[in-house]
């Protein structure tokens, strides 16, 4: 118990105590020289408790709980395309999902999960997807299958990557237009977190890690204080999805897939930095990074292989001479020196 009168009977003042007790912790970093942590702004999940972290640490599991529900939330979400959809995929885990409804209407008002293998007194310990995450709440989810079409599939995508490839670059446009709507932009990194944990689910395998990984830790710039436009995401979001259903494998089409995924998860960084959101830009820089790492190890031989291939000076010289002779109009000093294979 806690007293909250002072000796001479004045009461404190404890609105937003936590925010305040953080912003003077933020300045203490600063004078200290100490490492300096990034200023909230109350959209981030509820992280673990430490009786959950324990609870985890003597059952040998190396996430907790919460996290783990988290993780595979937003993975159904993700690729769902209604409501049905998002309960019917949590079940696969072995996840219990537990509706609450309304006593007038009899509809679906909110939900919690659970699992098997977390219990307390005998009775399982029960999450609400709001207290998981403020996207997934089912009012949020509801928001976002609504903006979506849910007719299934009538035949495979033809070209499922190719597809994501050009939705990550138009997504890429809205977030570097200087005068774009900030309400899509943040649409379109939602969009990219689903896409994200989608195509985790249908890379090679030796990349699914690092997809996930990535996927993770975007996780935390999909929200801010601006709202998202989940119509403007719809076809980031898609693509995405086609991917679980497309029956052609990636190929070599996975390098540019991942090469836009670096470029668009650099310009969620930029984006969020030009707003001041410094824990979303954080975590897309962090997503960038491994996005890029990840990028850079499946490209090198591709690279080098292109590099092996380069064309003999000889045969630069043929090609450059019928070019010359082709566009007469073409001055001599615009011609860029070639630098790499043709």
């Amino acid at each position: 118990m806690a007293t909250t009168v002072r000796a001479d009977s004045r009461i404190p003042r404890t609105h937003r105590g936590g925010q305040r007790a953080q912003a003077e912790c933020r300045k203490i970093e600063k004078e200290m020289g100490l490492r300096q942590l990034k200023k909230g702004d109350a959209t981030a999940p509820k992280t673990p408790t430490g009786a959950e972290r324990a609870k985890a640490e003597r059952q040998g599991r190396a996430v907790t709980t919460r996290t783990w529900l988290r993780e595979q939330t937003h993975t159904a979400a993700a690729a769902s395309r209604n409501e049905e959809d998002y309960f019917s995929i949590l079940t696969d885990p072995g996840i219990t999902v537990h509706t609450r409804f309304g006593p007038e209407t009899g509809d679906v008002i909110g939900y919690s999960l659970s699992t098997s293998g977390d219990t307390a007194a005998g009775e399982p310990v029960k999450f609400g997807g709001s207290k998981l995450s403020p996207d997934l709440s089912i009012h949020r989810l509801r928001e976002r299958f609504t903006l979506q079409p849910d007719a299934p599939l009538t035949a495979p995508p033809a070209h499922p990557w190719r597809q994501a490839e050009r939705s990550l670059r138009t997504a890429h446009a809205a977030l570097t237009d200087p005068n774009g709507d900030v309400h899509r932009a943040q649409g379109e990194i939602a969009a990219f977190g689903d896409f994200l944990h989608t195509a985790a689910l249908h890379v090679p395998r030796p990349l699914r890690a690092e997809i996930e990984a990535a996927a993770s830790a975007l996780n935390r710039a999909n929200r801010s204080m601006i709202r998202a436009e989940h119509r403007a995401g719809h076809a980031l979001r898609k693509a995405g999805q086609e991917l679980l259903y497309g029956t052609i494998s990636a190929g070599g089409f996975v390098i540019a897939v991942l090469a836009a995924t670096v470029h668009l998860a650099l310009a969620a960084a930029h984006w969020h930095e030009q707003r001041e959101h410094h824990q979303q830009a954080a975590a897309a820089q962090q997503a960038h990074a491994g996005l890029r790492s990840t990028y850079e190890a499946q490209a090198a031989p591709v690279l080098s292989e292109l590099i092996r291939r380069t064309p003999p000076t000889e045969t630069v010289a043929r090609y450059e001479g019928v070019l010359r002779a082709t566009l007469p109009t073409k001055s001599t000093e615009s011609w860029p020196t070639p630098r790499g294979p043709l």
